[in-house]
């Protein structure tokens, strides 16, 4: 049974990257709905999503953090009822297969709830940081990328505090 997967982009300012992340995402061999969270971009951002009926867009107008935009794309994507969450950055590409390998993944081993991806920089060196750590009050996010079964996300406090980025590539 194929999955419902979400992915969460949270954009400010990202017009340089955004379409190329977009064009991977819908490049992808296993379906996802793509919500993008932007944070108040002044620059093309906007009008370069515009461009793309695929996606869901949620403009805040202001600059809410990284954290909280996260957490908006996430109640939305449980509200719509995500099988899997995955959180992208903006300047983020995925291949083909990414989000069909983190979904068999997460199939495979139904206990663990959380998986990150590899970084590379554009030689492609390996950057990959230690696993995330899930605590009860915060996500500690420490790559590109992180692929969540969503119901694991009601052991962490979803709204306060927000999500936070630890560690930028």
């Amino acid at each position: 049974m194929r999955k419902n997967v979400f992915v969460i982009i949270v954009t400010f300012n990202g017009d340089r990257w955004i379409k190329d992340t977009i064009q991977s995402l819908l490049k992808s061999k296993y379906s996802c709905r793509i919500v993008v969270i932007d944070n108040g971009s002044s620059d093309k951002t906007l009008e370069i999503l515009s461009g793309f009926k695929e996606i869901k867009l949620i403009d805040n107008h202001l600059n809410l953090g990284f954290g909280q935009a996260n957490n908006i794309g996430i109640e939305y994507s449980q509200k719509k009822n995500a099988d899997y969450i995955f959180l992208l950055n903006q300047d983020a590409k995925v291949e083909e297969n990414t989000i069909a390998d983190l979904v068999n993944m997460l199939e495979k081993n139904k206990d663990f709830g959380e998986f990150s991806n590899k970084s590379c920089h554009l030689a492609g060196a390996d950057l990959r940081s230690p696993p995330f750590n899930v605590h009860s009050t915060s996500v500690h996010v420490r790559s590109t990328s992180v692929h969540v079964r969503s119901t694991s996300i009601h052991a962490v406090h979803v709204r306060s505090p927000p999500l936070r980025r630890t560690l930028d590539l």
